[in-house]
């Protein structure tokens, strides 16, 4: 039950017509009004449950006179966390309990002089903050419980009481009922003075919300607002003073008077060729961190940031964070598990180092890591690369940054967002919004394929893209006409370029080396035309170069289709000198960042327009041989495990003097200076097609 204050624009003395008024308010209306607390012995406000998991917080409004009073309670029902913020002597004093920690802070400032005042309890993964009015007056303290989340032992698991406001009800008041984790709440008075402005921060919602009033009690009387409305603040959130409103724009994209402004943020794009470096001004010595960042990517693999000169990395492995710092002339390292980072979603990332202890929150989930080993020394710092180095056996990172905040020594703060001045650029195009990223390709049987037209181009073409895979012979990709074709593919792990123009044929071995190690391999070809011929340039991993001339009557090539992958039966022929593809051995891995004349090229939109005779497709999304299903091989005597043309991981037994399944029987040896022919008779009828025969010589 509720009454209308007297001097409300409208008096009503029926509690029926109060009550009815209530239930047909708009939600906008209640939401906005302020509600004044006679402190009679049920009076009370009841709101949705807050769920502030590690990042969340709530902020209000109060104004009172008094001592002492309940201003806000909720709990886990009757388990063991509570929230209970009250006023002692005029200061405000949160009790807390996480898992077993009960704590208490307060805040040295009164603020029961009858003025309006701002109240934040704010959660920061084991860090919890009382702060008025804005960090006028504030307190935060550390929670070192195993459990860090209210409601729940864990992230998923979530249940709360309303959020009771001014007081509890009175069956609640009852030792008796059982149903309080802190009965702290019904030995103080109730609330007398003035709430409006309520808004949580739940972890469950990207945006805030003003929660719904659920239950108001006999002693509890409204004051209608007059100044906001549903609209008038577009997304973000209208708060009332005495004479007019204020929007609160906070957790959106948009600023000014009414967020009617988008907001510009600095969003960083990387297309993992490029890093930013920023000096800092002086060195700073340090005895503790704490970093936050948000990233999304669609990549496992990818440098994010390394700090100078103490050389900590932060990286992504294998879909993983990864923090690797050195440490008395030894590298340690500490790994997030389990954790789904390659969705392409924002993922907001704190790390901090304090009291040689290293902690990790990444969006709802903490993370304490147990070193042998105290990271307490002082580390130095002048410099931070962020995407990448210069180190060319370092993945740089594919994906967007945003937020980038370093503390250092808890009172030096710098922020990345407000200024760019000291960053120097490495090939990085600035872009104020993350711009979409291309999804890599996963080939999934040797079967599958895409293949488009390629544009004309005249004197020169560039191609570069990135592949990973385990499989021995493969098709990477290739593109012909009617007499010219250039082919890329992987013979036994080698990898091979063919090239056929005007008649002429030549296929040839680069880099002489081993490719098919499940490692992601960046390839970039440059075909340049002259009058008496072609040349072209082959770069893998930015290191090794292979320049190939060919001379001929005629400077141009004519290459109309690209095939990715695998064999398209549309296309009638391949040339005899292209192995992987007359043995129709596709792909079996990840396929990525193709561009073709600097421009990144998105595959996903040729997939569904491929003919792949009812074979399963392509896949579009984020792709890691090494998250692969990896069968236990048990390959014997140094065997290799390695997937075949089925897609099945096998024993490839090539480098051995074994055979078998698991390279588990010795092979047998001919001694050619003995005899000069040998016949062998399989007892196998052999097809028209090609077969696999292999022998090796000494």
């Amino acid at each position: 039950m509720f009454f209308v204050a007297p001097h409300a624009k409208e008096s009503m003395t029926r509690e029926e017509k109060k009550r009815n008024q209530l239930l047909t308010s708009t939600l906008s209306f209640l939401l906005s009004n302020t509600y004044i607390f006679s402190a009679k012995s049920n009076s009370y406000v009841a709101f949705d449950s807050w769920h502030p998991c590690l990042t969340g917080y709530i902020r209000f409004d109060i104004r009172t006179n008094v001592h002492d009073g309940t201003l806000a309670y909720i709990d886990d029902r009757g388990k063991f966390d509570f929230f209970y913020l009250k006023l002692i002597e005029g200061k405000p004093r949160l009790l807390f309990n996480l898992g077993n920690d009960r704590q208490a802070l307060n805040v040295n400032m009164k603020i029961n002089d009858d003025k309006w005042h701002t109240i934040l309890i704010k959660r920061n993964g084991q860090t919890t903050i009382l702060s008025i009015d804005n960090g006028l007056a504030q307190n935060s303290t550390i929670t070192h419980s195993e459990d860090l989340y209210f409601g729940g032992a864990i992230y998923n698991e979530y249940q709360a009481s309303p959020f009771y406001f001014g007081g509890i009800p009175a069956v609640l008041e009852r030792p008796s009922s059982g149903n309080l984790s802190s009965f702290d709440v019904y030995m103080q008075p109730r609330f007398r003075g003035q709430l409006r402005n309520l808004v949580y921060k739940n972890c469950t919602n990207s945006r805030l919300i003003q929660p719904d009033p659920i239950d108001i009690s006999d002693g509890v009387s409204l004051i209608p607002n007059q100044h906001c409305s549903s609209s008038i603040c577009g997304v973000g959130i209208c708060l009332i003073n005495d004479n007019t409103y204020k929007c609160l724009c906070d957790e959106t994209y948009y600023e000014g008077n009414n967020c009617q402004y988008e907001r510009q943020t600095n969003e960083l794009t990387f297309h993992g060729k490029q890093y930013l470096k920023y000096d800092l001004i002086n060195i700073i010595s340090s005895l503790s961190e704490i970093i936050t960042f948000e990233f999304k990517t669609n990549h496992y693999d990818g440098l994010l940031f390394q700090l100078i000169d103490s050389n900590i990395y932060i990286r992504l492995k294998n879909g993983q964070l990864l923090i690797e710092y050195r440490f008395n002339n030894s590298w340690y390292e500490s790994s997030t598990k389990n954790l789904y980072l390659i969705d392409n979603q924002w993922h907001y990332v704190q790390i901090k180092r304090k009291y040689g202890q290293i902690t990790i929150l990444i969006d709802q989930y903490y993370l304490d890591f147990e070193n042998d080993i105290k990271v307490d020394h002082l580390f130095n710092f002048t410099q931070l690369l962020i995407g990448g180095n210069n180190d060319l056996n370092l993945e740089k990172f594919y994906g967007c940054l945003k937020d980038i905040t370093i503390i250092f020594n808890e009172n030096l703060t710098i922020d990345f967002n407000q200024s760019l001045t000291n960053f120097y650029e490495y090939n990085l195009i600035q872009n104020l919004n993350c711009k979409a990223l291309i999804n890599p390709i996963q080939f999934l049987t040797s079967s599958s394929f895409i293949s488009f037209d390629l544009p004309n181009f005249s004197q020169q073409m560039n191609i570069s893209f990135r592949f990973e895979t385990y499989s021995s012979n493969c098709i990477l990709l290739y593109s012909q006409s009617n007499q010219d074709f250039l082919g890329f593919d992987l013979i036994d792990g080698f990898f091979f370029l063919t090239f056929n123009i005007n008649k002429k044929r030549q296929r040839q071995e680069l880099f002489q080396q081993r490719f098919n190690d499940g490692e992601s391999h960046y390839i970039q070809l440059e075909l340049r035309t002259y009058q008496i011929g072609l040349e072209l340039n082959v770069m893998i991993d930015y290191r090794q170069n292979t320049r190939i001339s060919i001379r001929s009557s005629s400077s141009k090539i004519n290459l109309h289709t690209l095939t990715i992958g695998g064999v398209n039966p549309s296309i009638r022929w391949l040339p005899t000198n292209y192995f992987s593809g007359i043995m129709h051995r596709g792909l079996i891995g990840c396929f990525s960042d193709l561009e073709i004349n600097n421009e990144l090229i998105n595959l996903e939109k040729y997939i569904n327009y491929t003919n792949n005779n009812n074979k399963i497709v392509p896949k579009s999304g984020p792709c890691s041989t090494i998250l692969s299903t990896k069968h236990q091989c048990l390959c014997e005597h140094n065997g290799e495990c390695r997937v075949n043309n089925g897609g099945i991981w096998s024993c490839d037994c090539s480098k051995t003097g074994y055979t078998g399944r698991q390279c588990e029987q010795i092979a047998y040896h001919l001694d050619l200076s003995q005899i000069q022919t040998f016949e062998f008779n399989t007892n196998i009828q052999w097809s028209e097609h090609i077969s696999d025969v292999s022998f090796r010589l000494q």
